[in-house]
């Protein structure tokens, strides 16, 4: 991992060590951190900018992550070309070098248009069609209600602390 920040060998020391290599999770016991004799400015500041590190790479990662999936979805798009090009050509016959083989098997598919669904529902055809239903919490609307003084069961409006590193 090539660093942005020059960080104290001894914390980076401690952090490395308190990360479980299997999980990542944090496994250090914040003493060790707390005994080390520097100045607690200084021991923060290191570990922003350890963290500031590690948020580089995850975007690094995540850039080369996205960067393989578009080539991954322009490789198959080729694929999906060449073979219906392949399947015109060779129009459900066979086709065998010593190098490549294409066979070909049958299979049965339904093709329901748009319309379908409706007419499922008006001739009460219910075994036809298949209903998907969700129910979610509409929290925007909750938290505007809570907000003007209303009472929910099961509800709270609770403050959060969230930590920003830049």
């Amino acid at each position: 991992m090539r660093k942005l920040y020059e960080i104290d060998r001894e914390i980076e020391n401690l952090i490395v060590n308190g990360i479980d290599p299997e999980t990542g999770e944090w496994t250090l016991d914040e003493s060790a951190l707390e005994a080390l004799q520097m100045e607690r400015e200084q021991k923060i500041e290191n570990v922003i900018l350890y963290f500031k590190d590690i948020k580089k790479d995850c975007i690094a990662i995540e850039q080369e992550i996205s960067n393989l999936d578009d080539r991954k979805d322009r490789l198959e798009k080729t694929m999906e070309g060449l073979k219906i090009w392949l399947n015109k050509a060779l129009a459900g016959q066979k086709f065998s070098t010593a190098r490549c083989e294409v066979n070909f098997r049958r299979s049965e598919a339904v093709e329901c248009d748009d319309d379908f669904c409706a007419w499922a529902e008006q001739y009460e055809a219910d075994s036809f069609i298949t209903v998907k239903h969700s129910v979610a919490p509409n929290k925007s609307e909750i938290k505007k209600f809570l907000k003007s003084g209303g009472e929910l069961p099961h509800c709270q409006l609770v403050e959060k602390q969230n930590i920003q590193i830049r």
